[in-house]
Formats: C-alpha cells, structure tokens, sequence
C-alpha cells in the first residue's frame, strides 16, 4: 500500500517537474529567438545601380538594378518606388521568384536617362520574406556626361596652318552616346579618316575634301550631340589661320614705273623658299629678252643679255600654281607686273665704293659723278643724273637723313636788286628736304642732268625725282661726297 502511494507521488512530481522544465526551456528559446531573429533575417542592400557597386557614370539605356540580401516583397517595393526627375519606365524582378517574393529590383527607363543629370530613386517600404523591413530608402546615380576635347589640330588660334592638314580631335571618352560633327567657315567639305577607341579616348582623324584656301581666318565648329534625343551639348568653335600664299614680296623695277633706264636688271624676290628651276621655267619676260639668271636666297637676278630697249613698256609674267618646297603653299595666279624705259641710253657712271648701309634703304649723292645711287639692303637698285650746286652755291657734303618730304613746294632766293642769281620757282615737285634748306626735288626749268647747275640742291629730271620720292622714306639715311 505505501509502495502504490509512493510510487504515485513520485509520478506526479516527476511530471510537474517535466513540465516546469519544459515551459522554462520553451521561455528561454522564445528569448532567444526574439533577440537573434532580427538578426539572423536582417534585410539590407547587395548593391545598388550595378553589380559590385561599380560608381561609374549611368549610360542612356541602362538598367538601374537594386539587390538586397533576402527576397522581398515586389508589391510593397513597387507600390512605394519614385525616381526623380521623373522617368517613365518599367519595373522587372530578377530570379529568386517566391510568393512574388524577389531579392533583384530592375528598373528599365521607356527610353533613356538624360546626359549630365543625378537621379534619386526612393523605396517608402521594403519587406523581406521574413517580415523584416527597410523604411524609406533612397538611392542616387548620375548619368554620363558630355565629353571634354583633350586635344586638337589645329588649336584654336593657330597660324600658318598648311592648306592640307590633317584635323585631329581627341576626346575623353568612349561610346555611341555621345557623336561629334565638324564643320569649317568658310564651307569646306570634310571627310573621316579614322576613328580609334583606345584608353578611354576616342580620337578622330579627317581631312579636307577640297584644299583650304590661303591666308585666311578659318572656324572650326565642333558639335558634340547626345544620341538618343539629339540634342547638341557642349559646342565649342576654334579659330586658326592658314599659311600665307606663296608671293613675290619685291619686285624690281617697280610695278608701273615709267622710268627705267636700259642697264636695269630684273630682281624678283619670293616671300618663301622656292624651286629655282621651276621659276625660271615658269618665268616670262615680254618683249622676249634673253639673259642670265642667279640667286641669293629666294631672290632672282636677271641679268639681260643685251640692254634693254628704249622707250619700250616690258611685262614679267611669272605662271600660276608653282608651289614652295617649303610648305603646301603657292602661288595664285598668274603674277604679272609691268614697267617702261627711259626714252635715252645715257646712263649715269657706275659707283666705285661699297654701301655705306648694309641693310634698309639710303642714298648716295656723288658729285663727282654728278650722280645720285639708290641703295637697299646694299644692293644698287637704281641711279640717276643729277645737277648739284655751282662752284658758288656748293652743295653741302656729309652724311644727314631726310627729315622731311613735300609733293610740292615754292623755292626762291634773292641776292639783290637785279642780281642774276635770283630766282623764284613755283610749284617744284617731289622735294625731300635732307640739310636745312637744301633738298632733293625735280626740276622743270632745265634738263642739262649730269652737270652742276643749282644753288645747292639736288636737281633732278622730274620722274627720277618721282621715283626717288615715291621709293624714300622719311629718316632715309643720305650721304653726300
């Protein structure tokens, strides 16, 4: 009998222990499940935008792709989804699909997202599997942007630019979403050549159909359009300056000189490097007039073979299109220039003293030979009779400069009631003024050139005085001896 009451205590304790255990340890998980439960099923993103958060610039078609770590509610994330500025477009899920539960939003423009522009995408609630949540997330990208010019040819305000270039752009990026279109003012058809895609530049390469003109200010307009809606970004405009054309910067005798003696060589004097065959084969002097030729530089001697006819009118025709070994530059159009000869074969003597000037010009009176000399860069250029002052009225000697220059002027000079010497002479023409009152000037009361006949200027047959007056100019260094 005690054994059976025992035996039923012990049952009942046992059990009412068992069940104390048991609530006890059912508590002590449910305390843990609440606090490791949260984080165990804690819901964050992957990455946003692209796969392994790769932050470079969002291209115009591309999909926007958010990845959290549990799959979550696509309703909740859908119904809550904003992008700003606004961007129609569709929402897509990647894989992992359960219950309509995904872990990959994909959010797919209509059309594109605009050149140069941050969006702000906002998610009010993200709900995983689990019933975790994230409350009003935003996430940002920024669109690509236009391209920078790294490098042209020609640069802007460049010189000298040959009139076949070859055009380079060279520009910070790649891709079909952004294009570039050239254009030349004046008008000129340009073609491509190449374009290259290297380094994360693109360089592109066209020549002109039609060879630029020379000498003149060119714009090189670059536009820059953003593909999927065509809009022109970032326009710049460049300015450069071809190569001058190839010319005769001197020429000897002048163009339309009317006074040119017979002993006269023919000088022509080219702006740059030229082919000496090509120009003496180009080269044609009318009347037909044999002589030789030779070169200093780029200038061209020609030495008749005989003197010059008189009283004759001569044309120097050089031919169109003779290049410069130089540069791409030539000459444009035929180069005609004409000149007469003096009526007379007298000549004045030659000089027998070397420059006193080198370089620039100046004048040489020599009394001796009753001649005056024109010189440049120490080379003879012409030389005329002259009349200097009488044994009376010499005319001073030393070295001066012209100080100044009068088309006309009145000159006169008395010494005394009835004297022979008195004079008085309107209108002397071509008059450069070079010692106090003493000048260089033309003469119409005589024509006896060759012997002393002034008081003390330098007379001079009108159109030589022309000639002298048209080719000094102020500060011309004189000397007289």
């Amino acid at each position: 009998m005690k054994s059976k009451i025992s035996k039923i205590l012990y049952f009942k304790i046992n059990k009412g222990a068992f069940i104390i255990i048991t609530l006890a340890l059912l508590i002590s998980f449910g305390i843990i499940c609440a606090t490791v439960y949260p984080e165990i099923y804690q819901l964050y993103e992957v990455y946003t935008i692209r796969k392994n958060n790769d932050t470079d610039l969002v291209k115009p078609h591309e999909k926007i792709k958010i990845k959290y770590n549990l799959p979550v509610s696509q309703e909740k994330a859908e119904n809550s989804f904003s992008i700003y500025p606004n961007t129609p477009g569709k929402i897509n899920w990647e894989s992992n699909y359960i219950l309509n539960y995904s872990k990959t939003l994909v959010f797919t423009p209509d059309e594109y997202f605009d050149d140069n522009q941050t969006y702000n995408i906002k998610i009010g609630n993200i709900e995983s599997i689990f019933g975790t949540q994230l409350l009003n997330r935003a996430y940002s990208f920024t669109t690509v942007k236009p391209f920078n010019i790294v490098e042209t040819y020609p640069n802007n305000d460049e010189e000298n630019i040959n009139v076949n270039p070859e055009f380079k752009v060279i520009v910070n990026g790649v891709g079909d979403y952004f294009q570039f279109k050239f254009k030349l003012d004046p008008k000129t058809e340009l073609e491509t050549k190449e374009v290259i895609e290297e380094n994360g530049q693109t360089i592109y390469s066209f020549k002109n159909k039609t060879q630029l003109e020379q000498g003149i200010g060119y714009s090189w307009k670059i536009k820059q359009i953003y593909t999927p809606n065509k809009k022109e970004v970032n326009n710049k405009t460049y300015h450069f300056t071809t190569q001058p054309p190839l010319q005769i910067s001197k020429i000897m005798p002048y163009e339309n000189d009317e006074n040119v003696h017979i002993n006269r060589k023919i000088i022509l004097t080219f702006n740059k490097q030229v082919d000496h065959e090509e120009i003496e084969r180009n080269l044609e002097i009318t009347p037909e007039t044999k002589g030789t030729t030779e070169w200093k530089g780029n200038t061209l001697i020609f030495t008749p073979e005989n003197k010059l006819a008189k009283n004759t009118e001569y044309k120097i025709r050089v031919m169109d299109g003779i290049k410069s070994p130089e540069d791409d530059s030539f000459l444009k159009g035929d180069q005609i220039f004409a000149f007469k000869t003096k009526n007379t074969d007298r000549y004045p003597p030659k000089p027998t003293w070397e420059p006193a000037y080198k370089e620039g010009k100046y004048i040489h009176v020599s009394l001796a030979n009753q001649t005056l000399y024109a010189y440049e860069d120490g080379e003879l250029i012409d030389s005329f009779l002259i009349s200097s002052g009488t044994s009376g009225f010499p005319t001073p000697t030393g070295d001066f400069k012209i100080f100044s220059k009068a088309r006309a002027a009145r000159m006169a000079g008395f010494y005394g009631e009835g004297n022979p010497n008195n004079y008085d002479l309107p209108g002397v023409p071509y008059v450069l003024a070079f010692s106090g009152p003493y000048t260089i000037h033309g003469t119409y009361w005589h024509s006896n050139f060759g012997h002393p006949m002034s008081h003390g200027c330098v007379n001079m047959y009108t159109p030589d005085s022309k000639w002298v007056y048209d080719w000094a100019p102020i500060n011309t260094p004189t000397v007289v001896q």
